[in-house]
């Protein structure tokens, strides 16, 4: 307390000598009733003057007021540091009493038990709270980093790799599926086609309708062997006729210089009627002469699904191996051999 006065008295003292030393104004010698201007122009020079001494007294005043105030600071905080010393002394000097005086016990005197500090009550509500709150923010800040930084970016890149990844799945079941149900086609039941010379069997299909005739002409019932030849007979010469118009309205379209309304007429006969070899050399050779490299193989993998006609395949396999020499497809398996197993 001494040492807080002495330093209040010490700062005003200070500060009373600064202000009576330099702040002083100096006398000017008061102007006449009839001062000329001369005197006039001497006596505002002669202000101007203590003008700028007041300037620089106050400028000095200022420069020892910061300086007060520094000093004073100091001060102030090795009190500060004095008063805290002295109550950490005082705090642990009575502990040293107590001690001192507890440790003579006599033998006969009861024991005296030391006195224990009171526990202090531990919150935990508070750190559970504090605890929940810090987990929050770092969850807070942990998704909105996600959000909008880089992770961001790359699980939207997931994404589409996922969906690019899907729609290739359901691509290749639904070409799976297709090919399965064009394997599992019956080619028995498709019509089988006519071949150009029937010379052999027209003598037989003559007697057959002879002897039908001569049954029906005696009263002989008609739904007999006879009758069901002439029947399949008469349903072959209609297939004989449309496919033979099919065939010359292609040839038709092809001296024409139609040749993709010929293409589309073959591939929709030929839908019907698979096993028509002269279709298929037809639609094969106007794709070769249009040099059509993409539908040639499609319709030479359409083609050797059937397992019919190893003359007009290797055809097909010589037509397109002159437009894709590297296409597989159109290899014999002695070619394959030499190209991928040659040492």
């Amino acid at each position: 307390m001494t040492k807080q006065v002495f330093l209040i008295f010490f700062v005003l003292f200070s500060f009373s000598g600064t202000v009576s030393s330099d702040t002083v104004p100096s006398k000017l010698p008061p102007l006449g009733d009839h001062a000329t201007v001369q005197q006039l122009l001497q006596h505002l020079t002669a202000l101007e003057r203590s003008f700028e001494q007041e300037a620089q007294a106050m400028a000095a005043l200022d420069e020892r007021i910061a300086r007060l105030e520094k000093k004073y600071l100091a001060v102030k905080s090795s009190i500060e540091q004095s008063t805290v010393i002295h109550t950490d002394q005082s705090a642990n000097e009575p502990a040293l009493q107590t001690s001192a005086v507890t440790a003579p016990v006599p033998a006969q005197a009861e024991p005296v038990q030391p006195i224990q500090p009171a526990p202090q009550p531990i919150q935990p509500a508070q750190v559970n709270v504090i605890e929940d709150e810090t987990g929050y923010h770092q969850e807070h800040d942990f998704l909105s980093s996600i959000l909008s930084g880089d992770y961001g970016i790359l699980a939207m890149g997931g994404l589409a790799i996922l969906f690019l990844l899907l729609a290739l799945i359901i691509y290749r079941r639904k070409r799976e599926k297709a090919d399965s149900e064009f394997d599992d086609l019956d080619l028995s039941e498709i019509d089988e086609p006519i071949e150009k010379d029937q010379g052999d069997n027209k003598s037989t299909t003559a007697l057959q309708k002879l002897t039908a005739l001569k049954k029906a002409a005696k009263g002989i019932d008609s739904e007999d062997d006879a009758t069901i030849v002439i029947r399949q007979n008469e349903y072959k010469q209609t297939a004989k006729n449309s496919l033979n118009s099919a065939i010359a309205d292609a040839r038709s379209f092809i001296e024409k210089g139609q040749p993709e309304l010929a293409f589309k007429l073959l591939e929709s006969f030929l839908s019907k009627n698979k096993r028509s070899e002269i279709g298929w050399q037809m639609l094969f050779k106007i794709l070769h002469d249009q040099n059509k490299k993409n539908e040639f193989r499609k319709q030479a993998l359409r083609f050797k699904r059937l397992e019919q006609f190893p003359a007009t395949w290797a055809k097909i396999q010589a037509w397109g191996h002159a437009m894709e020499p590297d296409e597989t497809l159109y290899m014999s398996e002695q070619e394959k051999k030499k190209r991928f197993f040659s040492d």
